[in-house]
Formats: C-alpha cells, sequence, structure tokens
C-alpha cells in the first residue's frame, strides 16, 4: 500500500515538472515571436547575405515598427550596400531608445554616413561636402559623449577636422597664386587694350592714306584740266608766301591810285559820256539870260 502511494506520488511530481516547462515555452514563444527571425536576420548578416538578412529584419518590423535594434540592424545592412542616406533613416530611428550604448553606436553610424555622402560630392560640390563633414564631426562628438571609452569615434573625429582644413585650403589657392592670378589677369587686360588701340590706330591710318590717296588723285586730275593751277600748287612754301604777300600789298594799295589810273586811261566811251554830259549842260545854259559883259555862252568842241 505504501509503495502504490510513494509510486502516485512520483508520477504527479513528473507530471507537474513537464507541465510548467512546456507552459515556459510556449509563453516565451508567444511572447517573443520574431526573435528567431531577427537571428536568422544575424547569421544571414555574417555571411554577407544583406539581402536576405535586409528580407528577415523587414518581417520582424511588421509586428515590431518601433523596435531601435530591428532599425540599427536595417541601417547596417544599408550602409553595407553602400545606399548611405537610407542607413541614416535607419540610424535616427535608433536613437529614440533608452539604451544609451545603443545610442552611441548609432550617432557614430551616421557620423560615418555623413562622411561617406561628402565624399561622394567632394569632386562635384566640394563646398557642400565640407557641409557634410562638419556635421559628422557633431555626430561623432555626441557619440564620444555618451561612451568615451568610443576609441574609433575620437579617431574618426580628430581626422576628419584636418581632413577639412586640407580640403579647405585646396579650395582657396595660396597667396603668392592668387598675387599671380591678378598679374597674368592684369596682363591679358593690357595685351587686349594693346590690341585694340592698334586695330584703332590702323583704321585711323587707312582713313588717313585714304584721304591722302584721295587727294592726291584730286591734284593729278587739276593737273591734267589746268596746268598753270597744278603748277601753283606744286609750289614751295616759300614761294606761296611770297605769292600771298604780294596779294596783301595789292589789296592795301589806297583807293586813290586806282582813281588817278583811271583818270590817265580814260576810255572812249567813258570820253563820249562826258561829251554828251557837257553839251546837255550847254544846251541848259541857253535858256539863261546873257551875262553881264553880254557874251553868250559857246559850245565847247571836242
Amino acid at each position: 500500500m505504501n509503495n502504490i502511494k510513494s509510486l502516485f506520488v512520483f508520477m504527479f511530481a513528473v507530471s507537474a515538472f513537464f507541465l510548467m516547462v512546456f507552459s515556459n515555452f510556449s509563453a516565451q514563444a508567444w511572447v517573443n515571436p520574431q526573435a528567431d527571425i531577427t537571428l536568422e536576420g544575424n547569421k544571414l548578416y555574417d555571411k554577407g547575405n544583406y539581402g536576405q538578412a535586409l528580407e528577415k529584419y523587414g518581417q520582424a518590423l511588421i509586428e515590431l515598427p518601433d523596435n531601435p535594434r530591428l532599425h540599427f540592424n536595417m541601417g547596417n545592412v544599408a550602409y553595407k550596400k553602400e545606399d548611405y542616406e537610407q542607413a541614416e533613416i535607419h540610424y535616427n530611428k535608433t536613437l529614440n531608445t533608452d539604451d544609451l550604448l545603443l545610442e552611441a553606436k548609432a550617432d557614430y553610424n551616421i557620423g560615418n554616413c555623413k562622411f561617406k555622402q561628402g565624399k561622394l560630392k567632394e569632386n562635384t560640390n566640394r563646398k557642400e561636402a565640407i557641409e557634410l563633414y562638419r556635421q559628422s564631426l557633431d555626430y561623432y562628438k555626441r557619440a564620444i559623449e555618451l561612451n568615451p571609452d568610443n576609441k574609433d569615434a575620437k579617431f574618426n573625429h580628430e581626422f576628419i577636422e584636418k581632413y577639412i582644413k586640407e580640403l579647405a585650403s585646396k579650395s582657396k589657392p595660396p597667396e603668392d597664386q592668387q598675387d599671380k592670378e591678378k598679374q597674368e589677369q592684369k596682363q591679358d587686360q593690357q595685351q587686349d587694350q594693346q590690341k585694340k588701340e592698334r586695330k584703332e590706330g590702323s583704321s585711323e591710318e587707312d582713313q588717313k592714306q585714304g584721304r591722302d590717296k584721295k587727294e592726291e588723285e584730286q591734284k593729278r586730275e587739276g593737273q591734267e584740266d589746268s596746268p598753270e593751277e597744278g603748277q601753283k600748287e606744286g609750289q614751295s612754301e616759300e614761294d606761296k608766301k611770297e605769292e600771298r604777300t604780294k596779294e596783301e600789298e595789292q589789296q592795301e594799295t589806297p583807293a586813290g591810285a586806282d582813281q588817278e589810273q583811271e583818270k590817265t586811261e580814260m576810255s572812249e566811251e567813258e570820253a563820249r559820256r562826258l561829251l554828251d554830259s557837257l553839251r546837255e549842260e550847254d544846251l541848259k545854259n541857253l535858256d539863261k539870260k546873257p551875262t553881264r559883259t553880254g557874251r553868250e555862252p559857246r559850245y565847247k568842241d571836242w
């Protein structure tokens, strides 16, 4: 009887033990159903199967859309695929966590994303690249503040600080180079001005030559039409001056001299007019009374 009772107690204890184990396992599987999916995704990521790992993380994210660790893992996959903008989006969602170490890792990775984006734009837009590098410094600094033991963040921060200075110095040429460029630019402007002046001078010279040629042709035509005039134009400056002096002397001759010449050189017509006027005067005197001497006026005959 005692043996039967002992056996019954043993069987009851074994049944209770198995019931407790299976109930705990079922409860754990029901409470965290995405744990296995996330674990599978991590294994695929370690093997380099980033596409399949991203699918697993996506499946787990359906049930846990705000899980910071899932977003961190998805950010890592996007970073490996060189999609730095998408990786930055997932890392920023990781920052909403109470795990300061996880947040420090997310800040560090965002700094890396900023640096990678800057490298892609360095050859096309250096100004924007430098701005991205400066943003990366802010995230590295935040990562150091959250985790002072993060040596990688410290190294990257110092490296990028120096890199920005070197890049900025390359963007701006040295002072001697600037002076050289200004000097070359000034020389180019002077050469352009000289070319312009030579061109204008050449144009004026051509015009002058054209005028001289035209005047020469006119002189040649004048010589053919009137030889005397052509000879006059061919006189020297002294001859011309002497001729002008003679003309001025002639112009300054007194009017009386011309009148005396006219008196001494009266023409036949002028003599006739004078004779007619005298006759008319004699005819008028016929009507007058005789003078006291009683003599009558007589015509003057020429």
